[in-house]
């Protein structure tokens, strides 16, 4: 029996706000932000090869980092972003 082939995603945003980021990582992954209202700013995230759900969110969390926000546990498949 053949195991099932993980999905892989590319993400290729230019200038994009942080939020739309966000949205796009929620899509992808399932999981549901709360943003804090001070996350904000432009981004720009390239993957040139197909990432697993788990690199995307990965990538996600080191984006915010650079970002100084971080995402906090905060329930079943639920995350806050908030300031560092």
């Amino acid at each position: 029996m053949d195991e099932p082939v993980e999905q892989r995603h590319r993400i290729n945003l230019t200038d994009v706000e942080l939020t739309d980021l966000i949205e796009e990582v929620s899509i992808v992954t399932g999981y549901t932000f709360i943003v804090h209202p001070q996350v904000r700013g432009r981004v720009t995230v390239t993957s040139q090869t197909p990432l697993t759900t788990d690199e995307v969110f990965e990538v996600f969390l080191s984006t915010l980092r650079v970002h100084q926000f971080v995402a906090v546990p905060a329930g079943n498949r639920t995350y806050r972003i908030v300031p560092e």
